[in-house]
This record gives C-alpha cells, structure tokens and sequence, in this order.
C-alpha cells in the first residue's frame, strides 16, 4: 500500500482515513456519539444501530468515490496559435494604434467689454 501511495504522489499518505473526506466526518461523528448516548441512557439499541449503519453507508460511499482510480490521462486538446508563437522566428506586429487626434485650431478670443450683457 505504501508503495501505491508514492506512486500516486501523496507520500507518507497512505491508509483508509487519508482517502476519506475531512467534510465526510462532520455528520458521521455525530452520528457515531448520539448512537452510544441512545443506547447507554435510553438503551435503545434499535435507533442506535440505524445511526450507526447510516453513518457507515455516509463512510462507505466517501471511500468509493475518493478511491475510484483517475483516468489514465488526461482529455488533449487541439494545440492553439498562441503555444507556438514563442518558436516563431517572424517579427511580431505591434498592436494597432488609434490615430492621434489633433487639436481643433485654436480661435482668438473675443474682446470683452465692462458693459452689462443683454442690456
């Protein structure tokens, strides 16, 4: 098993509870702890043993779905344009610029009077 682990890259990771979900715990410890308090205070084994099955299908299928193998490769896609333009040898075009706007010219002012305007 430790072999498989390295395989998979996770070293020092190998075992049962390292492919069990951390979130998978969050219901199943409750689970597990309300079994033993309705057995030992109420004594009813019955409820007791319905939350400790339901805790292990919640186990059982976290372990299925992280222990399913990965495919083997992943999906290629089609290379684009853009991978290969660091090996082209062609000068680049630089992007395209607006055209510089040029001021409109320039008209002299008006001559300002001190007379009141409009009237």
């Amino acid at each position: 098993m430790a072999r498989d682990a390295d395989r998979r890259g996770s070293a020092g990771n190998s075992g049962i509870l390292s492919r069990i979900d951390p979130f998978c715990w969050i219901p199943v410890v409750p689970m597990v702890l309300l079994a033993l308090v309705v057995v030992l205070l109420m004594g009813i084994w019955e409820l007791s043993l319905i939350l400790l099955v339901g805790a292990a299908v919640i186990l059982g299928f976290d372990f299925w779905v992280n222990s399913r193998r990965k495919s083997a490769a992943p999906p290629r896609r089609r290379p684009r344009r853009d991978d290969f333009d660091d090996l082209d040898d062609r000068p680049r075009r630089e992007p395209a610029r607006r055209p510089v706007r040029q001021a409109p010219p320039e008209r002299p002012a008006a001559a300002r009077s001190g007379a009141p305007r409009g009237g």
